[in-house]
């Protein structure tokens, strides 16, 4: 149950990327309670997310794209700007993602 003193902390949160680190918390509440380890919603039309998982200081995003299937993104704000870094398809997006950073001077 959500209490009316947990909605009002969250609207007085100022900071986008407090809210972001709040959404990728409760993400992983539902992770911890489906005993699945992931977010999985059913397949949808292309842009969908279909799985999302927190990292870092930001979430991977599974989207559906088109026939040839879903790809990775890692979506984080930096200096107030949403940013999304595409992964790729892969079955291990935190290593593809670590590898990206890694080239990208960390």
């Amino acid at each position: 149950m959500i209490t009316p003193t947990l909605m009002e902390h969250i609207r007085s949160i100022g900071d986008v990327e407090e809210l972001d680190r709040l959404q990728a918390a409760i993400e992983l509440r539902r992770r911890e309670l489906s005993g699945d380890g992931t977010t999985r919603t059913s397949a949808g039309p292309a842009g969908a997310v279909l799985e999302r998982r927190p990292y870092g200081s930001g979430v991977l995003q599974l989207e559906a794209q088109d026939a040839n299937g879903p790809c990775w993104y890692f979506h984080l704000r930096k200096d107030g700007e949403r940013k999304i870094v595409y992964v790729g398809r892969t079955d291990e997006p935190e290593i593809a993602l670590a590898q990206i950073k890694g080239g990208m001077g960390g």
